[in-house]
């Protein structure tokens, strides 16, 4: 053999070296996390059976170095009946791939020996040394290149030290590349483990360390949630409200043992899992409401309050404590917030206690579960006890997320005494959706008693009055409270002076902080008969404005919309109302505003609506937008006629539109009214309005509807003539 062919056979040597130290060591990590592991233990057999076949059969010499890697390398994971296996068959193969007349010659018979030494030796260190896989490796490695190249060194220093450098650069290699993974295997699992933002463990991260617990441990699991948490991040922003969670993380962390865990479940719910405490947990949850509550967060520049509530049970470290725990805190938050509460507090708050008996709830859900009309049923506090599958469809969250839930928001029935409304009892309110849309529901109460006729609950049904309207006469509809009116005012201008002759005064409706438009919530109002509710909730917000604001500016005329409908059933409160705004803006300058869309069947009724309210000036309000009534023209003889901006718009682009809009300006002053042109908002639109003879107008191109200011608004140092 040439001295290129002993080294080419040296290095492939090495090769077959480093496979094998490479294979032990990956075939440890498999049986180490596969769950058939302890099957793998007889595999190492398979490695000396295969050596014997590649030298013995293959005509390949395999070194005696790579037989001593074989026989340490499984020592490395298997069990020590298995390694002793694994190095009897090893000593045995490495004679039988020999000559046969060397069988007897005492150096294969001494490699045979060694062998074994080398296996006795591996379960001796077993016993010692501690079974980490880098170690094993590492000792197998230095054990290997030595005897590789004292088993070589009879063949020349050179194939020795070709088959121990490439041997050592690939298993270097390899080990350099799985420390890379190891690396980015860490930093996986602990973004898997624990929460980027507040550093709180994940579900995973609190699965693997409850894994790691010793059997039967017990202790206190505490939920803990902010309360209100979703107005912090529509008030200030999602940054500011990361922000937060961070702090009530730290604060929980700064207040625990080093061996307690806060876990984040999500949202701004954390848990805090306590090993060992369970006389102390009422203590301890205290101690965590305190620090999580008891400084304000810092928002920006500012800081504000915010409060928590506090559920906490004890038992075992698993998911049924962890339930308790979560039910307590239900409990926290259906009382009132910002409370701690234990089992106790979950067994004196049973729905059952406040509620009918547990078999009305599912005789209702079965009875109800072929109805399409959405129903419900609470107890005294409005907490849902039973609902079919249409209130899910409706509300768009399913029975199991509502349950104990105050759907109702707590405004059905008293909580102390057995009285009950009067017939029906029906309420307004605008919930959200889970997809954060907010919807309008009307919900119809009926008195649940038992046989003592003692209330227990009310069975209700909901429709979403924007969809369905009501039929036949219907009871006061409450929850109206909620609605608040900021009223703003734009001016009426003469179009030819440039200077106003007086302000309409427009609604913007809040609903419990979120702004409405005044379109859908007139619609609301008309499916729920509650328009006079409405108009005199916008009629007293602009009274109120106009008392805090300043005073009224003399020879200029409030113009406010009324209903029909609030005229004839609210005229007494009406009255009034009429009586303190001609206090504030003068005798005779106010003007009432009729949409024309709001129609009156009788012609005569006209007329006795002028006469009704003598004095009383009169306007028809978007003219031409509704049913081109001329007929009101005629008999209500308004002072004022509103033309919708519709017609402006055709107007300015349609030759027969101006000449028919000209025609009725026309007319309206012969008649002794005057035209004002809604929604003007461009320079052409403001000529087309002069050019068809209507003189006053009201638009974006003069002002946008604004709150009443506390100084007076700027007036032009003449007042208009021609006004009547």
């Amino acid at each position: 053999m040439t001295d290129g062919q002993t080294l080419g056979r040296a290095a492939l040597d090495g090769v077959l070296l480093a496979g094998l130290l490479v294979s032990g060591w990956d075939l440890g990590d498999v049986e180490a996390a596969s769950p058939w592991g302890a099957g793998l233990q007889a595999v190492p057999l398979a490695v000396p059976g295969g050596l014997l076949l590649v030298a013995r059969w293959g005509h390949v010499p395999v070194p005696w170095g790579v037989w001593a890697v074989s026989v340490l390398g499984a020592w490395l994971w298997v069990s020590a009946r298995w390694g002793l296996a694994v190095t009897g068959v090893g000593a045995a193969g490495w004679v039988l791939s020999q000559s046969p007349d060397t069988w007897e010659s005492s150096a294969v018979v001494g490699q045979a020996v060694a062998l074994v030494g080398l296996g006795l030796l591996a379960a001796l260190g077993r016993r010692v040394l501690p079974r980490r896989p880098t170690v094993w490796i590492g000792g197998c490695c230095l054990a290997m290149l030595g005897l590789a190249g004292w088993a070589w060194w009879s063949g020349g220093w050179q194939p020795a030290m070709v088959t121990s450098g490439v041997s050592a650069l690939l298993v270097g290699g390899y080990a350099v590349s799985r420390g890379q993974r190891a690396v980015r295997l860490a930093q996986a699992r602990q973004q898997a483990e624990f929460d980027a933002l507040t550093g709180a463990r994940t579900r995973v991260g609190l699965a693997r360390w409850r894994q790691q617990l010793p059997s039967g441990t017990v202790g206190c699991v505490i939920a803990v949630d902010l309360d209100d948490f979703k107005t912090v991040n529509d008030t200030w922003g999602h940054p500011v409200g990361d922000a937060v969670l961070r702090e009530a993380g730290r604060r929980l962390r700064d207040a625990l043992r080093p061996e307690d865990v806060v876990a984040r479940p999500g949202g701004d719910e954390f848990t805090v899992w306590i090993p060992g405490v369970q006389e102390d947990a009422a203590e301890v949850a205290e101690r965590l409401h305190a620090a999580v509550s008891g400084l304000p967060y810092p928002v920006g520049e500012d800081q504000t309050p915010l409060t928590a509530s506090v559920g906490w049970a004890t038992g075992p470290l698993d998911g049924a404590t962890a339930v308790r725990a979560d039910q307590a805190l239900l409990v926290a938050k259906r009382v009132g917030k910002n409370l701690v509460c234990g089992p106790d507090a979950v067994r004196r708050a049973g729905i059952h206690r406040d509620g009918p008996e547990p078999w009305v709830a599912a005789a209702a859900e079965r009875l109800w579960a072929a109805w399409q009309q959405p129903a419900l049923l609470v107890d005294r506090r409005g907490r849902l006890l039973a609902a079919n599958s249409a209130l899910e469809r409706l509300t768009g969250q399913t029975r199991a997320a509502l349950l104990g839930t105050p759907i109702t928001g707590g405004a059905v029935g008293p909580e102390t005494d057995d009285r009950e409304p009067p017939g029906e009892y029906r309420q307004i309110r605008r919930p959200q959706r889970p997809d954060g849309t907010r919807w309008w529901a009307l919900e119809t109460f009926h008195s649940v008693r038992d046989a003592r006729q003692r209330l227990r609950g009310y069975w209700a049904t909901v429709q979403a009055p924007l969809e369905a309207r009501l039929a036949g006469e219907a009871t006061p509809v409450a929850g109206w409270e909620a609605l608040a009116i900021r009223p703003v005012f734009q001016p009426i201008v003469d179009v030819r002076e440039g200077c106003p002759i007086g302000f309409e005064a427009l609604a913007r409706p809040v609903w419990n902080g979120d702004l409405v438009a005044p379109a859908e919530l007139f619609a609301v109002a008309a499916a729920t008969r509650s328009v006079p509710v409405v108009d005199i909730r916008c009629l007293e917000a602009v009274a109120g404005a106009l008392e805090t604001g300043a005073r009224w500016p003399a020879g200029q005329r409030l113009f406010l919309n009324i209903r029909l409908v609030t005229i004839m059933e609210a005229r007494r409160r009406l009255e009034g109302l009429r009586q303190r705004l001609e206090a504030l803006v003068g005798s005779g300058s106010c003007v009432w505003e009729v949409a024309e869309t709001d129609r009156m069947a009788e012609a005569d009724a006209w007329i006795g609506l002028r006469v009704s309210w003598p004095g009383a000036q009169w306007a028809v309000d978007d003219w031409g937008a509704g049913w081109h009534d001329l007929g009101r023209l005629l008999d209500l003889h308004p002072q004022w006629i509103k033309v919708d901006r519709s017609w402006i718009v055709a107007a300015a682009r349609n030759p027969a539109a101006e000449a028919l809009l000209a025609a009725l300006a026309g007319w309206a002053h012969q008649q002794g009214h005057n035209v004002v042109a809604e929604g003007v908002e461009t320079e052409a639109e403001r000529a087309v309005t002069l050019s068809v003879g209507i003189r006053y107008a009201q638009g974006y191109y003069w002002a946008r509807p604004a709150p009443w200011p506390e100084e007076g608004p700027a007036l032009h140092a003449s007042a208009p003539r021609g006004v009547q």
